[in-house]
């Protein structure tokens, strides 16, 4: 992200006089005394910089976004349900993010000036990180934050599938959690980062998961050597990811009560928690009913079919599905293959003649450049969602919205366009139609039927991709039709799912869980510092032996004191015979 960066004045920053350090103490003296007055904290409400739920690109909100290289960049940004989709995967060299200000040019209106880590702020996101790319595994990410104070002490993180770390002002890693206790690939994660003095904390739902000082990185110049910087985005010359981010939040002034290391700190909900209970099945999709059909325009021109049946493909695969009684989602396993549609021209590579593809089309061309043929092959989907609300029809039918899943083509399948342009000046390429994405709109809603022992989904497909050949987006293909999948199910129970947990601090200083249970079984709960030594919590009896709990109902709830030492806590399902 270097352009416009090299003119950059330097900042002066005024000092203030003991005048102006009087009435600060003063007036933080005022504020503690209101505080212990009437029991609330004293704090400026957070800044939303980014809100998914308004239909809208984070550049429409106020950021600035940038592009590296400029020419030929293939990254994508597009809104989803929600939230908005950034897409670096396909070419792992180019870098693309948002930026809340730049030299010589409009910060973002909502952005605070001064970002002081002496006074401390914090910053919030939640995201869901769908994939992620890299060819230097030990220092690059496809994901980043960065922020940089008034004097330009900060922090980079980089963001994988399953671990966190930070920069060292070489760019090598510094503090690092390769144990996460989830993955950030399968679900949005509320994430915040306190910045106070000279350290930074970073925590996860609540639960802190990285901790080190701030840096100054101004050596490696822009954009390092911009003071008050927020940057989110991808800025590693060799990754790349695929990431929906819900919201962006900033606390310039939080309150004067320092969190303790490991103290959860709730954020405000953005959407119902998902079911603590929730079935994990897999639905076979049925190629004979699952048909989409391809059309679109190249450079503008409609594309046309080479034969009967050319732009229309059965499909294959297996959805990988979350099913609670009234919520469903799709897993980022859930893939969908095209099968061949006949032999259509031309063969891969662009060479003459014909060979088995997906699809089959023909962009009609004029006197100096002929028709261009064109053949899809290996087309791919992985279809993916946050929980989605299902709506009971009747009782052997309920609805929900198709337009939640998003519809990619992993940058790692290999799925290709091979063209041949004929006329006086030939051209025969395959270009890679990987990395790509797009939202589903269809028109009416998908469906789960229950009929015996089948369940079926019927999901309606409207997706829309865009790809470039030219310029950006010159390419735009739309898949139409419908895909149909089914399982079939036992009358015999199925096993007990394994506890999902859900923890908060409450006011009185206790931590509680709460998790699904399979009544009359006995649970135990145990807690760590590090995730590798594991500790029974709770009670006791007299010889020392832990207590179990046993269940009597659907729900178990545990509160137990704790103190500031951070920690880890598990559930485990019949530790010991009953």
């Amino acid at each position: 992200m270097k352009e416009s960066l090299e003119t950059y004045p330097k900042r002066r920053h005024s000092v203030p006089n003991d005048s102006m350090k009087n009435k600060r103490c003063i007036g933080k003296r005022l504020r503690s005394l209101l505080a212990a007055a009437f029991a609330v904290q004293v704090s400026a409400e957070p800044v939303i910089l980014y809100d998914g739920n308004l239909p809208s690109l984070p550049a429409d909100q106020g950021w600035i976004y940038r592009l590296e290289p400029l020419a030929r960049n293939q990254s994508r940004q597009v809104p989803v349900d929600g939230a908005f989709n950034l897409n670096t995967s396909r070419n792992l060299a180019d870098r693309a993010g948002y930026f809340v200000r730049l030299p010589q040019m409009n910060s973002h209106p909502q952005a605070p000036e001064v970002l002081n880590h002496r006074q401390g702020y914090r910053i919030g996101f939640t995201l869901s990180l769908l994939t992620e790319r890299r060819t230097a595994p030990n220092q690059e990410a496809g994901f980043s934050l960065i922020a940089l104070s008034h004097d330009l002490l900060g922090i980079d993180l980089g963001f994988g599938i399953d671990e966190i770390f930070a920069r060292s002002t070489a760019f090598g890693r510094a503090e690092e959690n390769r144990a996460l206790p989830f993955r950030i690939d399968t679900q949005y994660a509320d994430f915040e980062l306190d910045i106070r003095e000279n350290e930074y904390r970073l925590s996860v739902n609540g639960q802190e998961i990285l901790a080190g000082s701030l840096r100054n990185y101004s050596d490696a110049g822009e954009p390092y050597n911009v003071p008050n910087l927020l940057f989110f985005g991808d800025n590693a010359e060799s990754a790349g990811a695929s990431v929906n981010l819900r919201r962006f939040w900033i606390d310039p002034e939080p309150s004067e009560s320092v969190p303790q290391p490991g103290e959860p700190k709730p954020l405000p909900p953005v959407e119902p928690e998902p079911p603590l209970a929730a079935d994990s099945v897999v639905f076979s999709v049925m190629e004979e009913e699952s048909i989409l059909s391809l059309s679109g325009t190249a450079l503008g021109i409609d594309i046309e079919a080479q034969g009967e049946g050319s732009l229309s493909a059965a499909y294959s695969g297996t959805l990988r599905i979350l099913l609670a009684d009234d919520k469903i989602q799709f897993q980022p396993a859930s893939q969908i293959d095209a099968q061949p549609s006949g032999e259509w021209e031309p063969k891969p590579g662009g060479k003459s003649g014909s060979a088995p593809a997906n699809y089959g089309g023909i962009v009609p061309g004029n006197a100096l450049f002929g028709n261009t043929f064109a053949a899809a092959r290996n087309v791919k989907f992985t279809l993916a969602s946050d929980w989605i609300e299902l709506s009971e029809r009747n009782e052997e039918r309920m609805e929900f919205s198709a337009s939640s899943l998003l519809f990619a083509i992993p940058a790692d399948f290999g799925s290709v366009l091979d063209t041949a342009t004929l006329g006086l000046f030939p051209i025969r390429t395959a270009t890679p139609i990987d990395g790509l994405s797009g939202l589903n709109r269809p028109q009416t809603p998908a469906a789960l039927a229950v009929q015996g022992k089948v369940q079926t989904l019927t999901i309606p497909v409207q997706a829309e991709v865009f790809a470039r050949i030219l310029s950006d987006d010159d390419l735009k293909l739309i898949f139409s039709g419908q895909i149909v999948a089914r399982r079939h199910f036992s009358a015999e129970p199925t096993p007990p799912a394994s506890p999902r947990l859900a923890i908060r601090r409450l006011p009185s200083g206790e931590v509680q869980l709460s998790w699904n249970t399979v009544p009359g079984d006995a649970y135990l709960v145990e807690q760590s510092a590090n995730l590798r030594q594991w500790e029974t919590a709770g009670r006791a009896d007299g010889n020392g032996n832990p207590i179990f709990i046993h269940a009597d109902e659907e729900t178990l709830v545990w509160t137990a004191p704790t103190d500031e030492t951070a920690r880890y806590y598990r559930v485990i399902r019949n530790p010991l015979p009953r």
